[in-house]
């Protein structure tokens, strides 16, 4: 069975594989999770920025016992040669094989979906995505694992700043995924925040300040949450 491939009409097939240093699983025991082509799909559309193609991957949405063995990606690749220049994982310290009741049970794994939307760019050149139901531990000392955020990534796929609602254990365990729709940047303007909008699966939109996104906190540290609609949430 073929894993994945990036296509140029002028290259030959890139093949899609990755590691990424973390804790979690498939693991190659030497310190890196492994992309396991067969687990993973890109859902989200490509994203061409500066001669590189960002590529988001998560799950097929097939949950189940037999392979369950994904996490959110982001695969960068030069837009000439193909090569790879770049990988993130959203959830490199998650084990979705783990027990139930675990970090890394269903819905724990922080895939990129977005609902086919691509992850975006600013115009200062960062990048931003939204992961879904996943183990969260980004705010603590050492923590990697980013479910149910809104990361905002530099050039080197480096963490420059993220948003994550006060509430992500309950969109976790509801699966309400914050990350089912994808980022959308605001024009920029003299007089007000840069900014961007994001809504999961409860409605309820984000405007976050793309200079200080507001990390974890309760309340959000964010510009301002509205109800779009009733919603799918745990806390109504």
């Amino acid at each position: 069975m073929l894993g994945p491939r990036l296509l140029a009409l002028s290259n030959s097939p890139a093949e899609i594989t990755a590691t990424f240093p973390g804790k979690g699983s498939p693991n190659d025991n030497k310190g890196n999770v492994l992309f396991d082509p067969h687990s993973h799909m890109n859902r989200p559309a490509l994203l061409l920025l500066g001669g590189r193609i960002y590529i988001g991957l998560g799950s097929h949405c097939d949950l189940n016992s037999t392979r369950p063995l994904y996490h959110g990606w982001v695969l960068v690749y030069d837009a000439t040669t193909l090569k790879q220049v770049g990988v993130f994982c959203t959830t490199p310290d998650s084990d979705p094989t783990a027990e139930p009741g675990d970090p890394g049970t269903p819905f724990d794994m922080g895939d990129v979906w977005q609902a086919g939307f691509g992850l975006a760019a600013d115009p200062q050149g960062f990048v931003y995505l939204i992961t879904g139901n996943g183990h969260f531990d980004a705010n603590v000392k050492g923590g990697k694992n980013y479910g149910d955020t809104a990361i905002k990534l530099d050039s080197k796929l480096t963490v420059s700043d993220f948003s994550t609602p006060a509430n992500q254990q309950g969109l976790q365990d509801n699966d309400i995924d914050f990350g089912s729709g994808g980022p959308l940047i605001l024009p920029d303007s003299a007089t007000t925040p840069q900014a961007m909008l994001a809504c999961g699966k409860d409605g309820q939109i984000y405007l976050i300040n793309r200079q200080n996104m507001g990390k974890f906190n309760n309340p959000p540290q964010v510009l301002q949450v509205v109800q779009l609609q009733s919603g799918k949430s745990p806390d109504s």
